[in-house]
């Protein structure tokens, strides 16, 4: 299987291969120690605290940041060796002061601490066990959250693991939907960013919604799968009482498979793009755009026609909606390398399926368009994707009997 060494590059806010000039590496996971990488480059430099991950086929199976670099030369060749951590490291910089009382459980003190670090990465916390609990007070002062954490782990004999992840809400095709009270967007030029994950194809002339707030005939905004061919299709508004128009995708998405689609319109061209290629377009002037609640995984707009709804059968691993906005090729790009820093000028929401609260949909966003859940909407994860958007935190025995 084929392994890809990547470094990111704050300048371009890109993801570089940099296998070509790797001349050693190794990868190691121990019981006691933090998961890490040791790798050496020739003609390349490289600096403390870059981010850099690795690829084995196209699933990433570590991110982590540069914690230690040496230059030496190699045959007349100037090489960096550097070992980087999981983003476990990021809590060796956390200083903190607690009192945890008797009765609080080994896995409360992990999920408590685990939340520093929600500004830069987010955690998904379902890996982590409770385990045993406190039988008297612990104070703790002055210690980095790494070294509380790896204590308890040790003291516990469980493993402390975090793993590139893609969190996501499933939805069954029925009854599965959420709800936002708010249009989020009118006719005005908006992105619609979503990755996502179809199991079927639906077979009605309503295809299925991925979010919009149509509300009666022609009206409001849709990202939809067309029925029958998988092909994402995006709408506008209307042109007419009796025209309308929409964008449609060329390629079909494949079924069980993660894509990240965008949905645009810049104020005179309604654009579909699979990952940064534009697969769709279609001049568009719409007179009208309804300012009804916002729908996840199902279609409001089919009701008020009498025809079945558009419910979403797959995954939604997150949604990002900008209003007044059309990006660019760039921040396309940069949204793509960047899932736990996109682009946040005019983004009026974010939905992430790592933040799922007794069905609620938090919004990233901070602009409050929190969502409902209703039906069966049930959450998952996967490790070691394609796509990232959270990490994993495992806090579990070592022996399970």
């Amino acid at each position: 299987m084929a392994l890809t060494l990547e470094l990111y590059d704050e300048s371009s806010c890109s993801w570089s291969d940099k296998t070509n000039k790797c001349v050693s590496f190794r990868h190691r996971v121990s019981g006691h120690e933090l998961e890490l990488i040791e790798f050496e480059l020739v003609e390349e430099n490289v600096n403390v605290g870059q981010r850099v991950r690795v690829r084995k086929n196209d699933n990433i199976i570590f991110e982590g940041v540069i914690y230690e670099r040496s230059l030496r030369q190699r045959k007349g060749l100037l090489s960096v060796r550097a070992i980087a951590y999981s983003y476990l490291i990021l809590y060796d910089r956390q200083i903190i002061y607690r009192i945890y009382q008797s009765g609080v459980k080994a896995g409360e003190i992990i999920r408590d601490l685990a939340k520093l670090i929600e500004d830069e990465i987010s955690v998904n916390l379902i890996g982590v066990e409770d385990g045993d609990a406190l039988l008297s007070p612990w104070k703790i002062e002055n210690c980095s959250a790494l070294e509380i954490m790896r204590n308890v782990a040790k003291g516990t004999n469980y493993w402390l693991r975090m793993k590139p992840c893609l969190s996501y809400l499933e939805f069954d095709g029925f009854n599965d939907r959420i709800i936002i009270p708010s249009p989020l967007v009118g006719a005005n030029p908006f992105t619609i960013e979503a990755c996502v994950n179809i199991s079927t194809y639906e077979s009605n002339d309503r295809g299925q919604m991925i979010i919009g707030n149509y509300r009666g005939r022609y009206r409001g905004f849709c990202f939809t799968i067309a029925p029958y061919s998988g092909k994402p299709r995006l709408y506008v508004g209307r042109q007419s009482d009796t025209i309308q128009v929409y964008a449609t995708s060329s390629i079909p998405l494949e079924l069980n498979k993660w894509y990240v689609l965008f949905g645009i319109y810049d104020g005179t061209y309604a654009r579909v793009y699979i990952g940064n290629e534009l697969t769709g377009e279609k001049e568009f002037h719409p007179i009208e755009a309804e300012t009804a609640d916002t729908w996840i995984g199902q279609g409001q707009w089919a009701f008020a026609e009498g025809k079945p709804f558009c419910y979403l059968t797959g995954k939604i691993a997150y949604i990002r909606v900008y209003d007044n906005k059309a990006l660019n090729e760039d921040e396309r790009e940069h949204n793509l390398n960047n899932p736990f820093s996109p682009i946040t000028e005019n983004l009026v929401l974010w939905f992430s399926g790592v933040r799922f609260e007794n069905n609620t949909v938090l919004d990233l966003s901070e602009n409050g368009n929190y969502g409902t859940a209703y039906g069966g909407v049930s959450q998952g994860h996967e490790v070691y994707p394609k796509y990232v958007n959270s990490m994993l935190l495992e806090f579990k025995p070592k022996v399970i009997t």
